[in-house]
């Protein structure tokens, strides 16, 4: 017994002291995203879960989640169900979009609706993000960035407004622009591919948004845009 003893105690600490190292790091990454998640908890907080049917509601306090509680200040059934439901768009990849709708607001302003793949799902585009839209004119990949004009919780499908610059309109551009005047050819059942969310900016509510993933605030906006720089401020108002 005497000679199993040192090996033990030395054997130990060392196991013990490679855990240590290896917890450190994820002490620290758990500590650092509670504070995050304690300070979203105000903005995304819906209400408590209220547990019914195996005990008497006066044995409980008002504050108890097991209840009596008001269930007023949860939300609807149809806020949650929009909250979880699942998003087309996946990071650094194209997804196909059918168009569905083609309406002219003008001679030269159009609006399409673009189904998403499945009809049950949001885009899952943040307000002040944009998405690339990526079409073949004439066997060249032509992209460009569009914020859609429809809200982030459009189900099935989103909306884009979009301005044909056609051509011999303007001199300093005789061609026009090739990806509108393609998206104003394009028949109904049309496939094009979109690939998002794009951008640096997120705006949060409440004053709250991102830039480059940093928190900021702040009470008053000032807004100017123009042209296709329109839609991302009219997604925000």
């Amino acid at each position: 017994m005497s000679t199993t003893a040192p090996a033990s105690s030395k054997t130990i600490p060392t196991a013990l002291s490679v855990s240590s190292s290896m917890l450190a790091p994820i002490a620290r990454e758990i500590a650092i995203h509670l504070d995050k998640a304690k300070k979203m908890l105000k903005d995304y907080r819906i209400g408590e879960l209220i547990a019914i049917g195996y005990a008497s509601a006066d044995s409980f306090s008002n504050n108890s989640v097991h209840g009596p509680s008001s269930n007023l200040h949860l939300a609807s059934i149809k806020e949650v169900a929009s909250m979880t439901r699942s998003v087309a768009l996946v990071p650094c990849k194209k997804i196909p979009c059918k168009l569905i709708v083609k309406t002219s607001l003008s001679h030269d302003v159009r609006l399409s609706r673009f189904a998403l793949l499945n009809e049950d799902e949001v885009m899952g585009l943040p307000i002040k993000k944009h998405i690339f839209l990526c079409t073949t004119v004439i066997d060249k990949l032509c992209m460009r960035a569009y914020t859609p004009s429809s809200t982030v919780d459009t189900i099935g499908y989103f909306e884009l407004v979009v301005k044909i610059y056609f051509k011999v309109v303007h001199p300093k551009f005789p061609n026009g622009e090739l990806i509108s005047q393609h998206l104003d050819s394009l028949e109904l059942g049309s496939l094009v591919d979109v690939k998002g969310p794009l951008g640096h900016i997120e705006y949060k509510g409440k004053g709250y948004f991102t830039v480059h993933g940093k928190q900021k605030f702040a009470k008053k906006f000032a807004m100017i845009a123009g042209m296709t720089g329109i839609t991302p401020i009219y997604q925000a108002m």
